[in-house]
């Protein structure tokens, strides 16, 4: 038990080198001294060698490119100082982070000592089991690294997370269809929109072949998996703030959400697709957005911090994107023109598409307003 201990408190102790010299709590991004990459927590779950104290490290990864960090909520932690330990001057530290909780899992804290004498410029992290265990970063220049027990790198620098700073969340659209960019999102934490045009959208349902998509307004709940319509293509415009304010419950959602995506060694922990009962986001054959069906060879796993639509058996392989206001639009519709009546036809922005209408051939697909209803044109 003890080395399973130890082995789930080396395989996320690397992110509390940033809570050292800190009197709040907050969000962070932890970055080696040395190899400038920055842990990511790829697993949830940790394990051991049975018959040693060699802890598996898998579960965190560090990466170097910018673009990938900013981009990856699976490298944005929050720190909670819990006490501080005189006999080690270090403080005794908690984290979360991709919706793992440190002390729930193990009922453990880690140490974190300031290698600087309070001056916040280089902190080390370790575990106390049969000795104590600093963690670092392997050696090398490569993209990618991972963590390593009582050898090199084990200096490390805490960034503090602000969607107005430099380390910042980003969300990076994934598809561009008909002039609009869109992603999925599964994230950890909660958040808010930074950035103005940045929208997150539950699946409320499917209504006659297409996906409804309704909006969140406010704080979007942790573990929400969800689709974000983003302004632009550029990531450093589509900026999310990450908060401790959960929100409130967004109601009914038909997405999931895949928080990992590994397979390798002791570790097994992703989605696996299954063409028959999942949609993921894509674009339909006629240009538009919308949740596609994927086989396994073009979609093996889905890919960590996504979501995708879970669907009956036989739906349909394509089911494009409906605002759910257009959908209220159509649900009340109940509206025949069939000559016995003349109204001017409007778009629900009030600009007049044809006068004195008994009907709305020739109209191109959408919502209006006819006679003082609403009227959907397929």
């Amino acid at each position: 038990m003890k080395k399973i201990l130890l082995l789930a408190v080396a395989a996320l102790s690397l992110t509390q080198s940033a809570m050292a010299q800190l009197t709040d709590d907050g969000f962070y991004r932890v970055q080696n001294y040395t190899t400038n990459r920055y842990i990511s927590i790829i697993d949830n779950k940790s394990y051991t060698q049975t018959m040693t104290t060699t802890p598996d490290l898998l579960a965190l990864q560090t990466m170097l490119t910018l673009d990938k960090v900013l981009t990856d909520p699976s490298t944005v932690f929050y720190i909670n100082k819990v006490s501080y330990d005189a006999t080690y001057s270090a403080d005794v530290c908690n984290i979360q982070g991709q919706g793992t909780d440190m002390y729930e899992i193990i009922r453990h804290y880690l140490y974190v000592k300031d290698q600087t004498y309070g001056k916040g410029q280089k902190y080390r992290a370790f575990a106390i089991e049969s000795g104590t265990h600093f963690l670092g970063d392997n050696t090398g220049t490569s993209d990618e690294g991972m963590l390593n027990v009582n050898k090199e790198n084990r200096d490390w620098r805490i960034i503090p997370f602000g969607a107005d700073t430099d380390n910042y969340f980003g969300v990076k659209p994934t598809v561009i269809a008909d002039g609009r960019y869109f992603a999925s999102l599964y994230c950890g934490f909660a958040y808010s929109h930074y950035s103005t045009g940045v929208k997150s959208y539950v699946v409320d349902r499917i209504w006659e072949g297409n996906a409804v998509i309704r909006e969140i307004e406010g704080i979007v709940p942790m573990k929400t998996p969800v689709i974000i319509e983003c302004s632009t293509s550029d990531f450093s415009k589509n900026r999310l703030d990450f908060t401790k304010d959960n929100g409130t419950n967004v109601g009914t959602n038909l997405l999931k959400g895949a928080m990992f995506n590994i397979y390798y060694k002791s570790h097994n922990n992703r989605v696996l697709n299954d063409p028959n009962t999942m949609r993921v986001l894509g674009v339909c054959s006629n240009g538009k957005p919308g949740f596609v069906k994927k086989t396994t060879s073009q979609l093996l796993a889905m890919p960590a911090n996504t979501a995708y639509l879970v669907v009956p058996q036989g739906t349909e392989d394509e089911l494009p994107l409906m605002y759910y206001e257009d959908f209220v639009a159509a649900g009340i519709d109940g509206v025949t023109m069939n000559g016995t009546s003349v109204s001017d036809v409007r778009t629900l922005s009030g600009v007049t598409v044809r006068k004195n209408a008994t009907t709305t051939e020739g109209l191109p697909s959408g919502v209006y307003i006819w006679n003082k209803k609403k009227i959907t044109v397929k």
